[in-house]
């Protein structure tokens, strides 16, 4: 059934939707719909209430919202209609003694006139009308109290965690209204599901701390908490139809109960078969076990606490499959079930190395001292200075620089690697004349462009056999000689890109290619463009020699450089120059940004998440489309968050001015978009990139032959 559900709600919707989230919905409206019948389940000689509370924190465009409202859609037809009618009859079976007078003074009528069906209840209400709802359903055989609210630290913030607490118990305690009915409130069957944003948490925030208060209360094990990251979101490329999933024998199977009920007078009440307790109690010992193994962990302080809503779900699952008879296999798809959302609210709870929480309160606090870092959040002081070689470490992998200033009081930041200087551009030249073989180097800062000393020039030099774009220890040319620090990278092409594609790729950047001495000549029997690219980078780069390899067979893959010499991945490569070379540049162009390249850091991760949802074989049809599969590649590779809107225009400018057809402009923005791992809202790109791109192209057409 879940699965008929997941196929039908991804045949509907934009992305494809986790299965945790969607059983998490599932199981909040089936326990909805059960729950208004009030079933019992049985367990070591205790009678439970069957209930369900599910927490999803999930992205905006992993449809949380839109899984409900479908969830909603095939339950809420099968019991709302007549919803008031059970409680009403309910209460009669439960009040017989009573006169209709006395029905009308307790305010029973006028609560049901009024009461709300299914789904419709919030937690945005205020205590008393909750309380006064629950007073009616604890009068009556029939009725559950179903609350739904769209972010969960509104409700953390704003409500009362004992509250939420009582309603999974199914009991409110002490005056809670300003009247004169006072009474506690027993045996109410609540169901409850919050959905929330995509956050992890950090100790340093405020909502951490209103989280766990929130788990503190039991709110962690009463519930199914299920997280995902925004970068788990996978786009729908499904087309099968599916139809809606019949769910009429829920229907019939609550009608069967209902009246058995009136019938009897009696509650249903569900039962484990023997091999379903033996491996409940397997169950307990494998909690008891995980929870003092992590002990001190607070995500799992509360495993053996989680054993009631094992039991609860176990039984909603037998009540779908019509049994009154919990068997093992309810027991195993409920233990699954938990231990697939315990894998995944794992994550929530970001346990992060200390040196990474003084890099983040470095960054809040804009300039720091030592006192005020460690009082921001709980540092283990002693390590302190260790941490602090760490972070800068760990900047620079983020290619930032951790600025220590002061003697006596030393203040922390941490600034952006400043932009690089087109005019001091990092090489080295050979100490000798061009005819002989040495290790010793000059350092120097050269322009990238112009008709004296500069890089441009170097290239064509007849006197200068080779250069490098690294400085070295003591002038000696040697890879551990090598000082971290470089403002451009070189590639050298042997085959697999034409020139002119290479120029079309790099249309937006400053560059230098210059071609080699076996341009279009015969070399192993292949004779094709040979040229070397040379890229000044937007900021000074600081990566060791293994770091380097990587940066740039990441940056050879983007462009779809098919053969490269790989020597050329070392820091301490020779490029050798050719004074008949061939020369093509752009000056007006950005300067290559080397971080989405950079291996090991958060940027180039994000990157690599998305890369696979992009293949080029599509693309490999014609001409045009090769060229526009080749700038998707592009965009995949160099897209983040900080960026997305402006690549996105950079795309469909690109595609406009090659096609001419906004209709085509608009259906690849919407296909890039989605192979983000946070792609922009449809909505905001509407009105931000496609906007821009129709003033720009949806007036008028025009065909490139």
């Amino acid at each position: 059934m879940i699965n008929q559900i997941i196929n039908y709600i991804n045949s509907q919707g934009r992305f494809v939707s986790k299965k945790e989230l969607i059983e998490n919905a599932f199981w909040f409206t089936l326990s909805s719909v059960v729950g208004s019948v009030q079933p019992k389940v049985e367990y070591n000689y205790k009678s439970y209430n069957i209930n369900y509370f599910g927490i999803s924190i999930a992205p905006s465009s992993a449809g949380k919202s839109w899984v409900y409202e479908q969830c909603k859609s095939l339950f809420d037809e099968n019991l709302n209609y007549k919803y008031k009618e059970l409680i009403k009859k309910g209460y009669e079976l439960n009040n017989t003694n009573k006169t209709e007078d006395e029905i009308t003074i307790d305010g029973f009528q006028t609560e049901i006139k009024n009461y709300i069906p299914n789904f419709e209840n919030t937690i945005e209400g205020t205590k008393e009308g909750l309380y006064l709802r629950a007073l009616a359903i604890s009068k009556s055989f029939y009725g559950s109290l179903n609350l739904i609210h769209e972010e969960i630290m509104d409700v953390i913030r704003d409500s009362n965690l004992n509250v939420m607490k009582e309603l999974y118990d199914g009991r409110f305690i002490g005056k809670v209204i300003k009247s004169s009915v006072n009474d506690n409130i027993y045996g109410i069957v609540s169901n409850m599901l919050i959905f929330g944003s995509s956050t992890s948490l950090k100790r340093d925030q405020k909502v951490y701390e209103y989280f766990a208060k929130a788990l503190g209360s039991g709110i962690y094990r009463r519930s199914f908490i299920y997280y995902q990251e925004p970068t788990d979101i996978q786009v729908n490329t499904n087309k099968e139809y599916f139809e809606k999933p019949d769910l009429s024998f829920i229907k019939i199977f609550i009608n069967k109960y209902l009246k058995e009920i009136i019938e009897t007078g009696k509650y249903p009440e569900l039962y484990f078969s023997t091999e379903a307790l033996e491996y409940l109690e397997l169950i307990n010992y494998e909690l008891l076990e995980f929870a003092n193994k992590f002990k001190e962990d607070e995500r799992f302080s509360a495993e053996v606490g989680s054993f009631d809503k094992l039991l609860k779900l176990s039984a909603l699952h037998a009540i779908l499959n019509q049994r009154i008879i919990i068997l093992y296999d309810d027991v195993e798809y409920a233990y699954n079930f938990y231990k697939r959302i315990r894998s995944t609210n794992m994550e929530l709870f970001n346990v992060e190395p200390q040196h990474k929480r003084i890099y983040r309160v470095i960054k809040k606090l804009n300039k720091a001292t030592k006192s005020e870092i460690l009082e921001s959040d709980i540092f283990n002081r002693l390590t302190f200075n260790e941490d602090i070689k760490l972070v800068e470490e760990y900047a620079y992998r983020k290619n930032e620089v951790l600025n220590v200033r002061g003697s006596k009081i030393k203040t922390y930041s941490i600034e952006p690697m400043p932009i690089s200087d087109l005019n001091k551009i990092i090489v080295s030249v050979p100490k000798v004349d061009k005819k002989e073989k040495t290790t010793d180097y000059i350092s120097m800062e050269i322009p990238f462009f112009g008709k004296n000393q500069s890089l441009e020039r170097l290239v064509k030099s007849d006197k200068i056999s080779n250069f490098c774009l690294v400085h070295f220890e003591n002038g000696k040319r040697k890879s551990d000689k090598t000082i971290e620090g470089q403002n451009c990278i070189g590639i050298d092409v042997d085959n697999g890109i034409t020139l002119q594609e290479t120029i079309e790729k790099l249309s937006g950047y400053v560059y230098l290619i210059y071609t080699t001495k076996s341009h279009q000549k015969d070399k192993g029997g292949i004779v094709c463009d040979r040229f070397r690219i040379l890229l000044p980078t937007k900021s000074k780069f600081y990566v060791d020699n293994e770091r380097h390899k990587e940066l740039i067979t990441n940056v050879c893959e983007a462009l779809g450089v098919g053969s490269y010499d790989v020597s050329t991945r070392n820091q301490d490569r020779l490029w050798f120059t050719n004074p008949q070379a061939e020369i093509f540049k752009n000056q007006q162009g950005e300067l290559f940004d080397v971080i989405p390249y950079l291996p090991d850091t958060e940027v180039r991760e994000y990157i690599e998440r998305q890369i696979d949802r992009f293949d080029e074989k599509d693309y490999d049809t014609d001409e045009i489309n090769r060229r526009i599969g080749g700038m998707i590649k592009w965009f995949i590779n160099n897209t983040y968050p900080s960026v997305r809107n402006q690549n996105l225009f950079r795309l469909g400018s690109f595609i406009g001015d090659l096609t001419g057809n906004y209709e085509r402009i608009e259906t690849e923005i919407y296909k890039a978009n989605s192979m983000l791992s946070e792609p922009i809202s449809e909505k905001e790109l509407r009105k931000t990139v496609l906007q821009s791109l129709r003033r720009k192209y949806g007036g008028w057409k025009w065909h490139i032959n």
